[in-house]
């Protein structure tokens, strides 16, 4: 049941009103719209349609029972779920915007229906942790459901992490989102690949001490691309070169996500 914090009218699964908050009756006109929910990996999720059409596929579940509390935060900035949605296979910014080298595809893009799936490597800085001046290679397995629900399994097997980590933007009218971002990390079991140092620190501590530094890492990334996002336009079609990425094809797989003659995205 959802409470309306002005007048304190409840509402049941239905949108149907059923208390006030004088303890008088219900006026039967009172109802609103109802929208299909999913709880999936801690999140709440509302599926939209243009033409109010029930879900056509679900979010599935990732096995992260036991794995370090979602460490998250939300942003308000104004652009576009298909824009923020796009880094999933935009690559040239993870070198020039994010510093990152030696970054690969590990495989061809995967749309199947209203998933999508990419897989890419890179290497970033280590020196924290002892490691070359090379950098610790980062693995990146890319999920994206629709338009507004992102996952990427972020694994550094040099250190044995391996974390999950959500990408949620959400419309609220035609120019801004909220863009939501969480970190969840499974625990640390031999600390001694990252840092021979931390054989004798306690596990528990350890890996929520890693969680935090991931989410750092991950929120500084994210908030590196908010000037862009929020200057960017729109180019149909994107004059392309070698190395960007297949964005052409996360652009095609996108237009079944809108109604016939939706323009796209200014």
């Amino acid at each position: 049941m959802i409470r309306c914090p002005f007048h304190g009218f409840c509402f049941d699964q239905q949108g149907t009103c059923v208390a006030t908050g004088y303890n008088t009756k219900a006026p039967p006109t009172a109802k609103v719209r109802t929208w299909p929910l999913r709880e999936v990996n801690g999140v709440l999720l509302v599926y939209y349609d243009a033409e109010g059409k029930a879900p056509t596929w679900e979010v599935p579940s990732f096995a992260c029972e036991g794995w370090t509390p979602m460490i998250g935060d939300l942003w308000r900035i104004r652009s576009h779920p298909q824009e923020t949605t796009e880094n999933s296979v935009d690559l040239g910014p993870l070198t020039w915007t994010h510093g990152y080298k030696s970054v690969e595809m590990l495989s061809d893009l995967v749309l199947d229906g209203s998933r999508l799936q990419a897989r890419y490597a890179m290497r970033r800085p280590a020196s924290l942790f002892g490691k070359s001046k090379e950098g610790m290679r980062v693995e990146f397995d890319v999920k994206v459901y629709g338009l507004g629900y992102s996952q990427v399994e972020v694994r550094v097997p040099s250190f044995g992490v391996h974390s999950l980590h959500l990408v949620l933007p959400t419309p609220i009218d035609e120019e801004w989102l909220e863009l939501r971002g969480a970190v969840t990390m499974e625990p640390i079991t031999r600390p001694q690949h990252i840092n021979p140092l931390l054989f004798l620190a306690p596990r528990g501590l350890l890996s929520k001490l890693f969680a935090r530094l991931t989410y750092n890492g991950f929120a500084h990334d994210v908030q590196q691309d908010f000037e862009i996002w929020e200057h960017k336009r729109y180019i149909q079609p994107p004059a392309l070169a070698a190395g960007d990425g297949p964005i052409g094809k996360y652009r095609a797989w996108t237009r079944q996500f809108y109604p016939e003659r939706t323009p796209m995205p200014a």
